[in-house]
């Protein structure tokens, strides 16, 4: 299991706001949503967790079970994504969002180039990251750093 979050470039606000601790999306923020609950279709050996896409960015986790291949032993260069590895999928995850908000005609839409992960090691773990996800959205709005979209 990973919890993975992926920033809009420049952390642009363009995926929704937060109303009354909810995420409202925009149309991009529907679209990135619609692909993201493609992945499991793509990938049949991986699951969804529990996600939010929030203003300027996606909190997600994403649960592997038996990959087609031993991910572990390729023969591949290291700098090269080996197939249905997270950082293959979150990159599919992210070009195909990129071509389906472009054809929307927002060209200016695009991710920061890395993303975050972190390895959910235990169910204590996965309690902790579903409840940070859950609250998300009533922490934006209580935060007055933050601008609205």
């Amino acid at each position: 299991m990973y919890g993975v979050t992926v920033c809009v470039r420049q952390r642009v606000q363009c995926l929704g706001r937060i109303s009354d601790g909810r995420a409202v999306l925009s149309s991009i923020g529907e679209l990135v949503e619609e692909e993201w609950k493609r992945i499991p279709f793509i990938r049949p050996w991986i699951s969804l967790d529990e996600f939010v896409i929030m203003p300027d960015h996606l909190h997600g986790v994403l649960i592997f079970r038996e990959p087609p291949m031993d991910l572990s032993s390729s023969d591949l260069p290291a700098s090269r994504l080996v197939s249905g590895s997270l950082g293959a999928v979150i990159g599919q995850f992210k070009s195909n969002c990129t071509k389906a908000i472009w054809k929307e005609g927002h060209r200016s839409f695009g991710w920061q180039t890395r993303f975050h992960e972190q390895i959910v090691r235990n169910e204590r773990h996965l309690a902790q990251l579903r409840a940070y996800l859950r609250e998300n959205p009533l922490r934006w709005e209580k935060d007055p750093s933050r601008e609205s979209a």
